[in-house]
This record gives C-alpha cells, sequence and structure tokens, in this order.
C-alpha cells in the first residue's frame, strides 16, 4: 500500500479518535488531511501525475493545485460542484483550527469528519480505489 494512503486512512482514524476525545481543532486537521493525501494518492495512481510533480513548488496555493487537477479529472458537473465545496468549507475550516486564534467547535469538527467521509467516498468510488 502506498504511505500516501496509509497516511490518509490513518488521519480519517485518528481525526474520529480526537473528536471522541473532545479535541476538535486537531480533528479539523485530520480530517483535512485525510482528503488531500487521497486526492493526491488518486491522482499518482490513476491520472499519472507523481508525488514530485504533485509537491513542485508553484504560484498557486499547492493544495488547491491538487483540488484543480483532481476535479479536472471528472466528468460529472455535480460531482466537481459537491468535491469543490466540501473540500473548500474543510480546508477553511482547517486553517481556522490551525492558525487562528479561535475555537473550534464540536459541530464545526464532526462537519469537517462527515465531510472527509464522504469525500473519500466518492474519490474511491470515481477514480475506483
Amino acid at each position: 500500500m502506498s504511505l500516501i494512503k496509509h497516511k490518509s486512512d490513518e488521519n480519517l482514524e485518528s481525526a474520529k479518535i480526537l473528536n471522541n476525545n473532545k479535541k476538535f481543532a486537531s480533528s479539523v486537521h485530520c480530517s483535512y488531511y485525510s482528503i488531500l493525501q487521497l486526492m493526491k494518492y488518486a491522482l499518482c495512481e490513476k491520472c499519472s501525475i507523481d508525488y514530485d510533480k504533485q509537491n513542485e513548488k508553484r504560484e498557486q496555493d499547492s493544495h488547491l493545485y491538487i483540488r484543480d487537477q483532481l476535479l479536472f479529472q471528472l466528468r460529472d458537473t455535480r460531482i466537481k460542484e459537491s468535491i469543490k465545496r466540501k473540500f473548500d468549507a474543510t480546508k477553511a475550516l482547517r486553517r481556522k483550527a490551525d492558525y487562528l486564534n479561535e475555537n473550534i467547535s464540536d459541530i464545526e469538527s464532526l462537519d469537517a469528519y462527515d465531510h472527509a467521509e464522504e469525500l473519500i467516498k466518492k474519490i474511491k468510488k470515481e477514480f475506483a480505489l
């Protein structure tokens, strides 16, 4: 198994454990990275965009590059919009959790976890992972 895929699985499991232990900011962080890492894995395994290419320095935010490359591979506009909306919402929560002097509520943390579960399921289905 790819280490990136393993990290994605581990982060989703950690997010659940952290939620259960009321560590909401850390849970949001793990939920977000579980999504991003699975996106990276899908691009590498199914779209021939290797990790070195994904990690190249560029002007665009590297996480948005990964998101956009993944969305480019999809045909169904509704699925694209759903993935983009939930990814962006989770990214915004991760920014709040990691960088802002604000609390993360249990509801926000559970939303991030739910988004991660849903997006991971969609990505696995769309890319036959």
